[in-house]
């Protein structure tokens, strides 16, 4: 399992490919960091559509096989 905290630019070239890559395809990977500091805090916490779509897209072109967790507050996860 991994955390991954995605940047919110494109500044490090590949970021999430290649620490996947590093971790050796992790089979779960938890995304933090993810929601919009801006807006009040929700459970579920908000995620915009297109940060969505370039988290997933970031785990598929490297590890397909990985599962994608976005966590909600209070919630026990067990791996």
């Amino acid at each position: 399992m991994a955390m991954v905290a995605l940047p919110s630019s494109t500044a490090t070239a590949d970021y999430a490919e290649r620490l996947l890559d590093a971790l050796d395809r992790p089979k779960v990977v938890v995304p933090v960091h993810l929601d919009n500091f801006e807006t009040e805090l929700r459970n579920p916490v908000p995620v915009a559509p297109s940060d969505r779509e370039r988290l997933d897209a970031a785990v598929r072109r490297v590890s397909p096989r990985s599962r994608v967790i976005v966590p909600e507050y209070h919630t026990a996860y067990h791996f």
